[in-house]
């Protein structure tokens, strides 16, 4: 057996902007067990239009294939300015503006599975002679844990639901003053 993805890369506007390209990733967001908010086309192209406008970023965006799984990740080379030393730094598109930059992964991907992916990425695309940068900066990636000195741990806090029974309870296991200062911004929103 392979332990090989197959991969793409997409590094033009006109290829992530192709409608047919755009369905695709919808029809991904929609069977994915893992998708948040910050894998859909819609949000991300938000982002892309609105800092295309801005900065100096062009895509490279990874589809991996491999046994049955895929693996999507919007990746951006941002040309920094002069103020920050024309520095070309590889970011999760949405960078700093969106709380999670886990890859969408459509199928079964076993972790032994994605430990691959990841390290073919690096191998293969990352490292990639054509793709100049200077840095990587992979904030906000949960997905592939403290195996790559890249991906840097900053992520944003969450609380996972699944262990209370209901808001209630959730509520109640708050601190205290936690809990007061809640009541009291709710109040004074009504």
């Amino acid at each position: 057996m392979s332990r090989t993805w197959k991969i793409q890369v997409l590094r033009s506007w006109d290829e992530v902007e192709d409608p047919s390209f755009v369905e695709q990733w919808t029809d991904w967001a929609e069977r994915s067990r893992g998708v948040h908010v910050f894998n859909h086309p819609r949000l991300l192209s938000a982002w892309t239009d609105a800092y295309r406008s801005l900065e100096q970023i062009s895509p490279h965006y990874v589809i991996a294939e491999k046994e049955g799984a895929l693996v999507f990740l919007p990746l951006v080379l941002w040309r920094r300015n002069w103020k920050n030393a024309f520095v070309r730094t590889i970011i999760p598109a949405g960078y700093s503006d969106y709380d999670y930059h886990d890859p969408l992964v459509v199928g079964d991907a076993s972790g032994q599975l994605l430990q691959v992916f990841w390290k073919q990425l690096l191998q293969d695309v990352i490292r990639d002679a054509e793709l100049r940068y200077d840095m990587v900066d992979l904030r906000g990636m949960r997905v592939p844990g403290k195996h790559f000195p890249w991906v840097k741990e900053e992520t944003c806090p969450y609380a996972d639901l699944r262990r209370y029974r209901d808001y209630e309870d959730y509520f109640g296991k708050l601190g205290k003053s936690l809990r007061k200062d809640i009541r009291k911004r709710t109040r004074m929103l009504e």
